[in-house]
């Protein structure tokens, strides 16, 4: 395909490429139709290593400067002696570089108001990093300093340059950027022929990484072929399989419900997100009885539920599944490790309701709807009976933060709200997923809505 073609798919396109799978258990998923002759078997070593070079390149950018809530909640002179040094290392003309910091500084100092300095940054982004990873950490910069509009615009500009570089390229670094590309600009189509040329280039999809089968997977889905798909990664088993094989789930995010969201049906299977001090649900005003059969955490809310196994065997052991964001926990026996879809995301990585989504369709037949999630559209993060609390026991606020300045914007920068946004809106508009209002609505935002909406409620008041 070549880059004019591929830039002029779109959804009009009336042939939707027949791009599915056919799940096997033990051997891994493999495309229908795949020659599998020994002269076509391929090593996947190349994509790996590519893919190591494209992030150590994407860590060198930084500098040597992590852009979390420990430096975000810093001191200001700190601060923007590292927003100086970022900048010099993420390309572009010299002037822009000098000038962007300068913006993101005085917007830290206090010496120039949110919108002067969204503004500024975004009329100059055409002569930002020319590299689709130089924009990505100026899109992470800026969203981690409130500025979501302007982290927008670089977003944007990332992908536009990973088109040019990826778009009518061979080599399998590029068809799987191509593939991003397409996910990421909401083009179905398009990243179903691209994953088809693929295939057709190099030989059994089970040879690929997990990483990449899940990129592809993903595609699968997307393109409403996933009854005839399963992917089962290594650290999965049989017994995730047949509980969750075909089943409706409700995914009961920790937000607010619209007044007008029905209560879980009995017959349908409750995940639920635990957090530091939620991990258990009153039965009291609750869509669920407080009912929880899969549970989903990261390793940090692990840790911080007990201090020792037989406490947190006690507190977690009783759920069906508990459900650990890229960790393990051999001592609980209902424990599975999630992988997190590394490869779905040109940068970032996924919030727990994307993660729970993602992995949920991993298998065939689920039927997934989303209750008390709207990506922090609404500006609040947690209902009363899910807010979570700091290391020190604290409470967070409703809006997710522990009370630094910069606190949930930073670990929206961190996660790329954007891209967890459109993963998951793709597979609504395509059926996949359907869920209460509030998610409708904050899935039908266009990005610059839904930019503004977080400027408006966090990055304008450096939440």
């Amino acid at each position: 395909m070549t880059k004019s073609e591929a830039q002029g798919n779109s959804r009009q396109n009336p042939r939707r490429p027949s791009f599915s799978f056919t799940g096997t258990l033990l051997n891994g998923p493999v495309l229908t139709g795949v020659d599998k002759s020994p002269g076509n078997i391929w090593n996947p070593t190349q994509i790996i290593h590519l893919h190591r070079l494209q992030r150590w390149l994407l860590r060198k950018s930084l500098a040597g400067q992590k852009i979390g809530r420990t430096f975000t909640s810093g001191e200001t002179q700190t601060i923007t002696s590292a927003i100086r040094r970022i900048s010099q290392e993420l390309g572009g003309r010299n002037r822009w570089k000098t000038e962007f910091a300068r913006v993101i500084s005085a917007w830290v100092e206090g010496t120039m108001d949110h919108k002067e300095a969204t503004d500024l940054i975004l009329g100059s982004v055409s002569d930002g990093p020319k590299l689709p990873e130089g924009s990505a950490i100026a899109s992470q910069l800026s969203a981690a300093f409130g500025l979501f509009e302007a982290s927008l615009g670089f977003e944007q500009r990332a992908l536009s340059e990973l088109a040019k570089r990826s778009l009518g390229g061979l080599a399998e670094q590029q068809r799987l950027e191509a593939i991003q590309y397409a996910v990421h600009t909401g083009q179905p189509d398009l990243a179903a022929s691209l994953a088809e040329e693929l295939l057709r280039q190099k030989k059994p999809l089970s040879l690929f990484p997990h990483s990449v089968q899940d990129l592809l997977h993903y595609v699968s889905v997307w393109n409403g072929n996933q009854p005839e798909g399963t992917i089962l990664l290594e650290q999965d088993n049989l017994r995730w399989f047949d509980y969750i094989q075909s089943k409706k789930i409700l995914v009961y995010g920790p937000g607010n419900t619209p007044h007008n969201t029905k209560p879980a049906s009995e017959r349908e299977l409750v995940a639920r997100i635990a957090g530091p001090g939620s991990h258990s649900w009153s039965q009291n005003q609750d869509l669920a009885q407080g009912r929880a059969d899969i549970v989903y955490l990261i390793p940090d809310t692990l840790e911080a539920i007990g201090s020792t196994p037989e406490e947190r065997f006690k507190k977690l052991g009783h759920f069906d599944f508990l459900c650990i964001k890229r960790g393990e926990a051999p001592y609980l026996p209902n424990s599975r490790k999630v992988e997190a879809g590394s490869r779905l995301f040109l940068r970032g990585h996924p919030n727990m309701v994307p993660l729970v989504i993602l992995d949920l369709l991993r298998i065939s037949g689920t039927r997934v709807q989303v209750i008390g999630s709207d990506f922090f559209a609404s500006g609040s993060s947690y209902r009363p009976d899910s807010i979570r609390t700091t290391p020190e026991g604290r409470p967070q606020t409703n809006q997710g933060s522990s009370g630094n300045r910069y606190d949930r914007s930073t670990l929206m920068a961190s996660h790329n709200a954007f891209q967890n946004r459109r993963l998951v809106k793709n597979l609504l508009d395509s059926g996949r997923v359907t869920g209460d209002e509030a998610f409708l609505e904050a899935c039908s935002l266009s990005d610059l809505d839904y930019a503004r909406r977080l400027d408006l409620h966090y990055g304008q008041h450096r939440l």
